[in-house]
């Protein structure tokens, strides 16, 4: 996750880590979730997070009990106590540093 301000700088990151491999969806709805808690515990005015996979679609009502589904609905529960965080998607390229921190946290995970 990376942390930006109004104007595009930089502000901070943060990588988490979990053991066992997952679907691409599942690991950016779980990035979502953490980043909902990290940005909680900054109290911003107004926030707003990008991410780059369109298969998390928060409107979307899911009544599975995949991973996917309740990672999702943790989110959209955390998003409706929120009403200063907007979710937008942009492209991958545009969210490169979050994707060079990914490969990075990788390589320590590994030492």
């Amino acid at each position: 996750m990376s942390l930006r301000g109004s104007r595009g700088e930089f502000i901070g990151a943060k990588t988490t880590w979990y053991k066992g491999l997952s679907k691409p969806k599942e690991v950016e709805t779980r990035g979502l979730k953490e980043a909902i808690k990290w940005l909680d515990t900054l109290w911003f005015p107004s926030v707003s997070i990008e991410i780059d996979l369109k298969q998390v679609d928060i409107s979307s009502n899911f009544n599975t009990k995949s991973m996917f589904d309740v990672i999702l609905n943790t989110c959209k529960a955390s998003l409706i106590n929120h009403h200063n965080f907007k979710l937008s998607f942009i492209k991958r390229q545009t969210n490169n540093i979050v994707h060079i921190l990914v490969r990075a946290s990788l390589f320590y995970a590994s030492s």
